[in-house]
């Protein structure tokens, strides 16, 4: 099955907070970007001649997701299914915060170690691949009917995707960027 993984539009935080699962909204041009992310998006789809009505259409249930999520789905007339393993990575004690008030003794061993190190009351990079995991585990149970799916989530959570379905290290992925409203391509089988 094609999977099209949709990184939410530009939300309405100052750069350098950090903000993993803090249930920000989108930022002042919210509107014109989800219009081009849907219009891609449907171009996409055409070019690969995908049938909306074959279309599973999941979210991150964070609203910076979600209001994208419920454009496409009104767009497209498709029902959204909301998981909240779609969400970005649990930054615990740090969400919220500057990166730069984060104390050293706290940052330096997690971006030494972020792959299985925790921020404190938060996730791991390997605990947010393992939560992507679970969620195309049961997708692939929950889809056989469908041909194609458009997941609206999270870089962090595209990341993930991309080690457990396309078989890229955690080092390899963590290196890959998705813009604001990018889509990218993998494969389920």
């Amino acid at each position: 099955m094609e999977v099209y993984l949709i990184r939410h539009t530009t939300p309405g935080i100052e750069p350098g907070i950090c903000y993993g699962q803090t249930d920000i909204d989108l930022g002042p041009n919210a509107d014109a970007e989800i219009a081009s992310v849907v219009a891609s998006l449907k171009e996409l789809l055409a070019l690969n001649t995908i049938i909306y009505s074959d279309i599973a259409l999941y979210t991150s249930p964070l609203r910076r997701s979600a209001k994208l999520a419920q454009a496409l789905s009104a767009s497209l007339t498709l029902p959204l299914l909301t998981d909240a393993r779609l969400m970005e990575v649990c930054f615990g004690a740090w969400e919220g915060k500057p990166w730069d008030a984060i104390p050293a003794d706290e940052l330096t061993p997690w971006m030494e170690n972020y792959i299985v190190a925790r921020p404190p009351g938060g996730e791991s990079y390997q605990d947010l691949i393992d939560r992507v995991k679970a969620f195309f585990t049961d997708f692939k149970d929950n889809n056989k009917d469908h041909t194609a799916a458009c997941i609206i989530t999270h870089a962090g959570a595209i990341k993930a995707a991309h080690v457990a379905l396309a078989g890229y290290t955690p080092e390899q992925a963590m290196a890959m960027k998705f813009a604001y409203g990018s889509i990218s391509r993998v494969w389920v089988g």
